[in-house]
């Protein structure tokens, strides 16, 4: 078994947290998300519910700076053609603030982020 750190698909999840810091939304297009992807955001608020391939999923993460939204992975790890991430995910906007650990799981397939 090869050691995390060189699990291909936690360098990809690591990758696209990388992306996500920097804004590089065309990083994320050309390198990390499948065209077709699907990304599902629970709750109850304007940027809930799934999201369809990789131009709704970038117009999504382009509408988190806007709330100041941030990200810190705390946990990744990976079976298979999964990966889990637990993070620290925070954000401030007017009177509105957030602060919660988050867990996500991915579904990777042919070396893109696939779910």
């Amino acid at each position: 078994m090869k050691p995390m750190s060189e699990n291909p698909n936690i360098a990809l999840v690591q990758r696209f947290f990388v992306a996500y810091a920097e804004h590089d939304l065309e990083k994320m297009r050309e390198e990390i998300l499948a065209p077709d992807v699907t990304w599902r955001i629970p709750g109850h608020h304007p940027l809930a519910g799934v999201k369809r391939g990789v131009d709704e999923i970038l117009a999504y993460f382009g509408a988190l700076p806007r709330a100041n939204f941030q990200a810190e992975p705390i946990v990744i790890a990976a079976q298979g053609d999964y990966v889990i991430d637990v993070h620290r995910g925070w954000a401030a906007h007017g009177d509105a603030s957030l602060d919660i650990e988050w867990v996500l799981l991915y579904r990777i397939a042919a070396g893109r982020i696939q779910e």
